[in-house]
């Protein structure tokens, strides 16, 4: 089969001058508001009593646009003040609720779901419709921002910014001030002119979940970014330099499972660099993680990688730009190490191996003024060892993973605002002067258009992959893309995944499985607008078709139906359902050529949502699947009950369970000897979070969760080389008892903006054997001889900036 490459390189040119054509900004009227030049002096208090909120440009109304487009109603009234310095920007709200209704619940900061009032400020310094900063303040006075790019909201991204509110009867009032470090600004005016800022400003009501804004919101566009008003008149001579540092430091004490005590400390720090107007550079030095939150942990008997969430700042905040293609894996960066220099480790005993220390990453981002966003990331990690003892009681360290340099560069050009093509590529650099190990080489194309007057998109990547250095180099492509109309009440999508066997781009990025000819088709038909009893509804049918790209077979074929509904009262429930014709899996036996194949199945899930105003709400679903042979199948459920004491104290608990029969791998005796097995597979896993709140940024948390897991073997069978299966004792499977804790108790106290102090205390066990004969309950009883590691740590973060030192 010809390589994905010449299959459509000649059909590039032809396709991008077709979809350049169609390309065409859709006409929105925008409002504007002319800004005029004031004085810093200002106090961040709430109180709205300095005289220069007199001479500030004034917003009085705000229309309603959920759950349905209004005017604003009578008993709703705005006061919203904005003025300029050459330092930042100042806003002032006074919002008047005359039913006296004002929700202020206390929430932690970038924690935007507590029962409150809020406001949202969209500033957007480039007018792209594209790269908005988002700042969030509520009524009790919790900030939290974000960034949206064309791949969503990144609530990651943090600034350091001045705000507070005030509360009263009937009217709650705020003040925000936003230092120009905090965002990026254009180098150039427009003739002469300053350009004006894409702005626009919400409201929230939360007694009624009303939503208002300044500039009109269709919430039958998806796209809010290109709904934006203007701000006019900022004229910024002498941007103050955009230069901070974040210095950090963590002391740890640890007690093992064996009793023995270590004690560590650790210092590094984050430096945030201006280099013009536009463009940032971020580095960090010997970062610790201690205090990063724990991973979910799971049994995972598939035959692929799981993914793992990115809790670790420096990796989840501004690198939207690096996750186009899906190239890029932040998790791969001091991760769990891998034996990449082919090191023999079968005569070590007692082997141990650290997770991979990073030593330091540096990132560069930012826009030029012909709107093309630029983006580079480098990070340097230390070497791994395995330590162990040999044959003759001598303790050895082995070379497993060399110092590895990761390195990410992005380009992509926007087009007529809200569309982009772009480049991206990866690159892993392992040294080892032994001998040769694996270094890996990815780039890929991008395309994220809004075509046909903005009412269709078409999202695509091209990529290649090289893996080098090594005895056997290979090479593999990937094309993806995504297709559809984004408006109005019917819609649709279309995906296509086609990757050729040998593309790997997992040294930096992820994929589960590649060797695939993927498509998937919906349509569904969307009530946006209140209707009846009804605030929002949808229904929508998909299918799903799989094969194989080498050879060209058939997997399987899915048909799905997904409805969801929002009343009224804000009670919200879905039903899915999931029809398999029998189907093929080439992977589960991990010997290539061979397949198994499944009997039809179906599955069924339902789940509902209260109304989280209430001082209890409680969200559930239960699901069922049932194969039509080897009686594999069985059910699964969650419950969630958030309980809201006072506006200070808050609790989260949630039991989940399952109890099923699956089939899957077993055991491989030879190319022709494959075992599978029906085993019985039970879990139940709780989680309790719980907050309490001195203020917004003064809080303790708690976080616990517990998982048991049972797996007990029922039948073990012989794969034909059909894809049958039959009863075989040839095979042995395992007897598995899990059991995964984690708490964590944490202090918060952010003493000034940017600057935090964190005391925590963990304990964790993770512990497995084959005492599946210990049902649920006397499972729990045995937890208390299981041996626990504890830690204690505080970290102290400071941030320091340039301008205030000068000051």
């Amino acid at each position: 089969m010809p390589d994905i490459w010449t299959m459509i390189k000649p059909n590039l040119t032809t396709l991008f001058a077709l979809l350049s054509f169609c390309l065409s900004a859709q006409v929105i009227v925008k409002k504007e508001l002319a800004l005029t030049e004031g004085k810093d002096l200002i106090i961040v208090d709430g109180a709205l009593d300095e005289p220069q909120w007199d001479m500030a440009a004034k917003i009085s109304t705000l229309d309603q646009f959920f759950p349905d487009a209004a005017p604003q109603p009578a008993y709703l009234k705005n006061d919203i003040r904005i003025f300029y310095t050459q330092k930042g920007i100042y806003f002032g709200m006074r919002f008047t609720d005359e039913q006296g209704d004002i929700k202020h619940q206390m929430t932690e900061r970038d924690q935007g779901s507590g029962n409150t009032d809020y406001l949202q400020l969209i500033l957007n310094p480039f007018n792209d419709g594209a790269n908005d900063f988002n700042f969030y303040l509520s009524a009790a006075g919790a900030q939290e921002d974000s960034r949206t790019t064309f791949d969503g909201e990144d609530n990651s991204w943090n600034a350091v910014w001045e705000s507070a509110s005030t509360v009263g009867e009937f009217e709650w009032t705020a003040e925000i001030y936003i230092p120009y470090r905090a965002l990026r600004i254009p180098k150039k005016s427009v003739d002469g002119m300053p350009q004006p800022w894409g702005f626009n400003i919400k409201r929230v009501r939360r007694s009624d979940r009303t939503s208002y804004s300044w500039n009109p919101i269709d919430r039958n566009f998806s796209n809010e970014s290109l709904q934006s008003g203007l701000l006019s008149g900022i004229d910024i001579k002498n941007p103050p330099l955009r230069v901070s540092l974040r210095p950090n430091s963590t002391a740890s004490l640890t007690r093992g499972g064996d009793g023995a005590y270590h004690q560590t400390a650790a210092a590094g720090a984050d430096i945030k660099i201006g280099i013009n107007k536009s463009f940032t550079v971020d580095m960090t030095l010997l970062p610790d993680f201690s205090q990063v939150a724990y991973d979910e942990q799971f049994v995972n008997f598939a035959p692929f990688e799981r993914q793992f969430d990115e809790n670790r700042q420096f990796f989840t905040e501004g690198v939207n730009l690096f996750n186009k293609g899906n190239l890029f894996y932040s998790r791969r960066i001091g991760g769990n190490p891998k034996n990449f220099t082919n090191a023999n480790l079968s005569d070590l005993n007692n082997t141990t191996q650290d997770f991979t220390r990073m030593l330091n990453a540096t990132k560069l981002t930012g826009t030029t003024d012909k709107n093309l966003s630029v983006g580079f990331l480098n990070a340097l990690t230390a070497p791994n060892y395995a330590t162990g003892v040999d044959t003759l009681g001598n303790a050895v360290s082995i070379l497993t993973e060399p110092m590895t340099n990761y390195n990410v560069m992005a380009f992509d050009q926007r087009v007529r605002g809200n569309s982009s093509f772009g480049m991206i590529n990866t690159h892993v650099w392992r040294s080892n002067a032994q001998g040769q190990t694996r270094d890996a080489w990815t780039s890929a194309l991008t395309a994220n258009l809004n075509v046909l007057n903005n009412t269709h998109f078409w999202n695509a990547v091209l990529a290649q992959s090289t893996i080098y250095d090594i005895d056997n180099p290979f090479r593999g492509e990937n094309l993806e893309w995504e297709m559809g109309r984004q408006v109005g009440a019917w819609r649709w999508e279309h995906e296509l995944q086609v990757t050729s066997q040998d593309f790997d781009p997992n040294d930096m990025g992820f994929i589960a499985r590649g060797n695939r000819i993927h498509q998937d088709f919906a349509i569904s038909h969307q009530i946006l607008q209140p209707n009846g009893a009804f605030l929002r509804r949808s229904n929508k049918l998909g299918v799903q078709y799989r094969r194989l790209y080498e050879p060209n077979v058939f997997e399987r074929v899915h048909l799905e139906y997904h409805h969801f509904a929002l009343t009224r009262g804000f009670f919200a429930y879905g039903y899915d359902l999931e029809l398999r014709p029998a189907e093929y899996d080439y992977f589960d036996p991990r010997v290539w050529g061979r397949y198994r194949i499944n009997p039809a199945s179906h599955w069924h899930n339902m789940w509902f949502s209260m109304d989280y105003r209430k001082p209890v709400a409680v969200d559930g679903n239960l699901g069922y699947w049932q194969w039509a042979d080897f009686n594999a199948g069985g059910w699964y459920g969650k419950a969630k009950v958030l309980a809201r004491v006072n506006d200070q104290l808050n609790f989260w608990a949630q039991l989940s369970a399952n109890d099923f029969n699956q089939v899957g791998w077993a055991q491989t005796l030879s190319t022709d000897s494959i075992g599978m097995a029906v085993r019985r597979t039970q879990n139940v896993e709780q989680s309790l979070q719980a907050r309490y709140l001195f203020s917004p940024n003064s809080y303790v948390r708690l976080d616990l969760r517990h998982s048991w897991n049972r797996i007990d073997p029922i039948q073990t069978y012989h794969l034909e080389m059909d894809g049958s299966i039959i009863p075989s004792d040839a095979y042995t499977d395992m007897k598995l008892r899990i059991n995964i804790y984690n708490l964590d108790i944490k202090y918060v106290l952010w003493f000034a903006p940017g600057r935090e102090l964190n005391l925590l205390y963990r304990g964790s066990l993770a512990y497995a054997d084959d005492q599946t004969e210990l049902d649920y309950w006397k499972n729990m009883q045995s937890l208390g001889s299981i041996p626990t590691d504890h830690l204690l740590s505080l970290r102290v973060v400071y941030f320091l900036d340039y301008a205030e030192l000068a000051k």
